[in-house]
């Protein structure tokens, strides 16, 4: 089995730049669409250019509660021992290995190869990973 990587750049901040581009190209040519189809004037391209960006920017605001945790998403673990900005600090992150809303239980992978089950608390901010607090852990036993 190919060892876990459980680095601290998660896939989902480049995923939600790339959603926000995206979206914003997408509704910018629908609101070129809309005013090359219609009689209206200059102010109504300004308004529709502002609604485009409007939902561009809401878009990856809203994707992670649509989409919540999927397996392969990288977690951040909380550590009741370091709370708010120090558990920022310590990364201490796993990787999914299944999918769930928050208040539900998932798989996970630690970064020493060990799973764990663990409840989803919150889900991805724009800097940091959604937040699992660890329920269950399984430890490897090794016989010397």
């Amino acid at each position: 089995m190919e060892p876990t990587r459980c680095s601290g750049e998660g896939r989902g901040e480049r995923m939600r730049i790339g959603l926000f581009f995206k979206t914003l190209v997408l509704s910018v040519s629908a609101a070129l669409i809309i005013y090359a189809l219609t009689p209206y004037s200059l102010a109504f391209l300004l308004k529709l250019l502002a609604l485009a960006l409007g939902i561009s920017l809401l878009t990856p605001l809203a994707y992670p509660y649509a989409r919540g945790v999927r397996n392969g998403d990288v977690v951040l673990l909380a550590n009741y021992e370091a709370s708010g900005f120090a558990n920022l600090l310590q990364m201490n992150t796993a990787i999914a290995l299944s999918s769930g809303r928050i208040g539900g239980r998932i798989r996970v992978t630690l970064p020493n190869g060990d799973e764990a089950e663990g409840e989803i608390i919150s889900y991805a901010g724009f800097i940091t990973p959604a937040r699992v607090r660890m329920v269950e852990r399984e430890f490897s036993v090794s016989v010397v």
